[in-house]
């Protein structure tokens, strides 16, 4: 009968254990799974911030460029109407001198007649 109870208490202390193990693997993966939750939150947020942060750069990078080919353009507009007025001067002054030339040819016209 001692044996029955000497048994009976060995196989309750093990199920106690057992119970034990089990509620702190429970625990512990409970922990782990925690944990992992918050690192990859923590690495989320780390990547949208490197994300963020490398969208910025390439922003910036695209303005710098189009204010370079925008100051580009302007600067070949300003030359081309600078050619433009300089051309229409010319023309001008063409246009005059014909003028003189013809009223100088009319008038030698009219002398000769």
């Amino acid at each position: 009968m001692e044996i029955v109870i000497g048994i009976v208490g060995l196989l309750i202390g093990a199920a106690i254990m057992w119970y034990f193990a089990v509620q702190a693997a429970n625990s512990r993966y409970k922990q782990i799974v925690s944990d992992a939750e918050k690192d990859s939150e923590v690495i989320l947020k780390n990547k949208l911030v490197e994300a963020k942060e490398e969208t910025l750069q390439m922003k910036s990078e695209a303005e710098k460029q189009i204010n370079s080919k925008t100051s580009r353009i302007q600067a070949t507009e300003n030359k081309l109407k600078q050619r433009e007025m300089t051309l229409n001067q010319r023309q001008e002054e063409l246009n005059k001198k014909r003028s003189e030339t013809d009223s100088i040819r009319s008038n030698l016209d009219n002398q000769l007649n």
